[in-house]
């Protein structure tokens, strides 16, 4: 699994993905903090990470769309699969190598609040539980990236697709009472709230965890039967 994770930001690095991607995250991180706390006066980061969020429809399907579609447009698909490895390892790889990556330009935007932190006190327990609830937040949007890049050959049809779904599980909590209360139990986006609160739930860690497992089990199950198509 190793092998597959450094495989995976290799590529990022060798190619213009994970330039492009930790550009762009911390690009609208910067306008965000500019426009909000600079021009705006206003002194309370965890305003800016929680706007945040909307970024994430746009960034993590171009991160994931090249999963697995990627490997079929540059014909290595076949040859990821002949690997003495099994598809888990081959999947595990991938996620934590694009974890890794999303992790790294979370990290990078830290340099905000401490630039606020020169000119003022801030809520360091609210902005420290956001920061951890977007880390879970986007490990379980990568899983969705991941399992819906494992049903397409389309780089495009994969990221449309993941941006779509990220787009429901966002709308979830506006219309869950519209259609089935049951719906907000899918809603990842209403569990960030209390890390946005500084608030660690244990539930809600459980949540992202189990719903980002869930994911990848289920990615695993589909690359078994690509990998036994042959």
């Amino acid at each position: 699994m190793t092998t597959i994770i450094k495989r995976e930001l290799f590529s990022y690095f060798a190619t213009m993905t994970g330039w492009v991607f930790l550009g762009l995250f911390v690009l609208t991180s910067a306008v965000y903090f500019l426009l909000i706390n600079v021009l705006g006066l206003l002194p309370d980061y965890n305003v800016t990470l929680h706007n945040k969020t909307l970024m994430f429809m746009i960034l993590i399907p171009a991160l994931t769309m090249r999963f697995f579609a990627g490997e079929v447009r540059q014909s290595t698909d076949r040859l990821l699969f002949t690997l003495p490895i099994s598809p888990a390892e081959i999947i595990l790889g991938k996620f934590f190598g694009g974890v890794l990556l999303f992790l790294s330009a979370l990290g990078i935007t830290v340099i905000f609040p401490v630039i606020l932190s020169f000119y003022g006190t801030l809520p360091v327990a609210q902005i420290a539980g956001t920061f951890i609830g977007f880390a879970f937040v986007g490990c379980s949007f990568i899983a969705v990236g991941l399992l819906i890049s494992s049903l397409s050959n389309s780089q495009i049809i994969s990221a449309i697709v993941t941006f779509c779904a990220l787009l429901f599980l966002f709308l979830v909590d506006m219309y869950a009472g519209l259609m089935a209360t049951s719906l907000r139990g899918l809603s990842v986006m209403s569990r960030f709230d209390n890390f946005a609160r500084g608030i660690l739930n244990i539930s809600d860690i459980v949540y992202y965890i189990t719903f980002s497992i869930a994911l990848v089990l289920i990615t695993v199950v589909v690359a078994e039967a690509r990998r036994s198509r042959g």
